[in-house]
């Protein structure tokens, strides 16, 4: 009876978490608002949000109305865990307006002055030429083909987002930013960084007895995106470039903190092409309407310091298989042990 009450209370947050998408938060106007900020380098975008399809207070009530009355390790995780689910719906239901940014703060910190310090240093890297012939079209085909041969049936789509690549764990989909185009070794970071990293988290997590390791465990995204950049240094695909580029993603959030899109656009404009800058101000200022004010999706951060500290983990001795349990954090490899049923993961990645 306990075992069936636990997938209870999994089932309902896996079931209201696959509804909370962050595709919600990318801006319905950008395209035309990046031709005036290409015209105009002072212009302050005003972005628009297109309706979201759920209802987010009948969400909000589900998960108000869910008791979690036990005190084990998988308890306390169901209940950290619909705090995140709420803070993600209040997140979504304040697109455009002023809590947005205190909400993402809440959700995912923000970066400490020596991260930012260390963020500025990596902008001022010298960086080689990348020739940039891959059109996404081809980019799907390609990953099409890795998923292939890692034997899942994923969808692989072009849609227009605000990031390169988005995965879409719970309905196994993989999403290409359409009519851009790529690098070679760009592709290969996405198969490593998309594939061999978020997608094999979450099949593992898939074939676990709790749906919580695939949707993600509380605080899960650090790790998620830290152990992707990490998969791209060890398969030597760390270069300058990318090095820079998360960097970037540092420096855009911590300005985002305290003043414009514009001013964000302008910095990055001394070290990026004009499009690739306003990209990068584009994930720093999403979710905010007026964009000449403070604020934004303060998320960016997490690649760099996750980075950091799995690499600090790693050369302590810790073992990256244990990362492949479904998508867990760091602070939660000690508490696998306690988690009765678990699986050990099935898919590692060949490299």
């Amino acid at each position: 009876m306990r075992l069936t009450k636990l997938q209870k209370i999994d089932k309902e947050l896996a079931e209201i978490a696959k509804q909370v998408s962050f595709l919600a938060i990318n801006p319905a106007n950008v395209e035309e608002e990046m031709e005036k900020v290409l015209a105009n380098p002072n212009y302050n975008p005003q972005f628009q949000y297109s309706e979201f399809k759920f209802d987010l207070d009948y969400m909000i009530k589900r998960l108000n109305n869910l008791k979690i009355t036990g005190d084990s390790v998988i308890e306390n995780l169901f209940r950290q865990k619909k705090q995140v689910i709420i803070k993600k719906c209040l997140l979504i239901k304040n697109r455009g307006k002023k809590d947005f940014s205190d909400i993402s703060v809440k959700l995912y910190g923000v970066p400490d002055e020596e991260l930012v310090a260390k963020a500025k240093e990596l902008l001022k890297l010298k960086v080689e030429k990348e020739r940039k012939i891959v059109p996404s079209s081809m980019v799907v085909s390609q990953l099409r083909r890795a998923f292939k041969k890692c034997g899942f049936n994923w969808i692989v789509k072009e849609e227009s987002i605000a990031t390169a690549a988005n995965v879409l764990q719970s309905k196994k989909t993989l999403l290409v930013r359409k009519n851009d185009v790529f690098s070679k070794t760009f592709v290969k970071r996405l198969i490593i960084h998309e594939i061999g990293t978020h997608v094999l988290r979450a099949e593992n997590g898939r074939k676990q007895p709790y749906q919580l390791f695939m949707i993600g465990l509380p605080a899960y995204l650090k790790t998620e995106e830290g152990l992707a950049v990490l998969n791209e240094d060890l398969n030597g695909l760390m270069t300058n470039r990318v090095l820079r580029n998360y960097a970037a993603r540092v420096v855009a959030v911590d300005m985002a903190l305290k003043g414009s899109f514009s001013d964000i656009y302008k910095h990055l404009k001394k070290y990026f092409a004009k499009k690739a800058a306003f990209k990068l101000a584009v994930r720093a200022k999403r979710g905010v309407a007026d964009t000449s004010k403070p604020g934004g999706m303060i998320k960016d951060h997490v690649y760099l310091q996750g980075y950091y500290e799995l690499k600090k983990w790693l050369e302590q001795g810790g073992d990256l298989k244990k990362l492949y349990y479904g998508k867990i954090g760091l602070k939660h490899v000690d508490l696998l042990k306690d988690i009765p049923g678990l699986k050990r993961p099935k898919y590692l990645p060949r490299f």
